[in-house]
């Protein structure tokens, strides 16, 4: 496949992560109704607590590329920003986690959606 971008990204993740079934294949030309889709597996995924969960450790890699690639199109990080990063937001275990494992850039974006959304806790923050 060529570089990853805003209009190939559902394909992308379609056909990378198989084990992501949970889509309306009604919407597959809605790149914000599936990439919900997705972060809203991906946080089940890390509820889990599965730490070997090779699915999210493959998501991550792929999210922390693309904001470590200065090439990647900002409607794409917004999209990944407002569609995986809030349905992490909203889980205690996804915040720990991504906190944890997004780099830098990523991390930056997290970190400013959980601000804007009033969610960010004392608790939760990083030491």
């Amino acid at each position: 496949m060529n570089k990853i971008n805003y209009d190939n990204i559902v394909r992308y993740i379609i056909d990378n992560f198989p084990e992501f079934k949970e889509y309306d294949k009604e919407y597959i030309d809605a790149p914000y109704i599936i990439i919900a889709s997705f972060g809203d597996f991906l946080t089940k995924r890390i509820e889990a607590q599965d730490k070997n969960d090779k699915v999210v450790s493959r998501a991550l890699d792929l999210i922390n590329n693309l904001f470590t690639d200065s090439d990647t199109e900002t409607k794409l990080l917004d999209l990944i920003n407002i569609e995986i990063f809030e349905h992490f937001a909203g889980s205690k275990q996804a915040i720990i986690f991504s906190r944890s494992f997004l780099a830098p850039k990523a991390r930056e974006y997290f970190e400013k959606t959980m601000i804007d959304f009033g969610i960010e806790s004392m608790k939760l923050r990083s030491r």
